[in-house]
């Protein structure tokens, strides 16, 4: 029993152990992929205007000036 016990923790421990080394692993994919949402919803925007300009026959280009 407290054979079972110590070998419980120590799993415990390593797998404690292996969830923290994951996690410094992933903290990378999680910063790409809210850089890649942001980046995806710029795309929908430019759909938007794009499709909106050819509706009414003018010419867009996202780096004029808003002003």
């Amino acid at each position: 029993m407290q054979f079972e016990n110590e070998v419980h923790k120590c799993r415990v421990k390593q797998m404690q152990s292996h969830i923290e080394i994951l996690e410094r692993k992933v903290e990378y994919y999680v910063e790409q992929q809210s850089m890649f949402m942001m980046m995806n919803g710029d795309l929908e925007n430019y759909k938007k205007v794009f499709d909106m300009s050819v509706e009414a026959e003018t010419m867009y280009s996202p780096f004029t000036p808003n002003n």
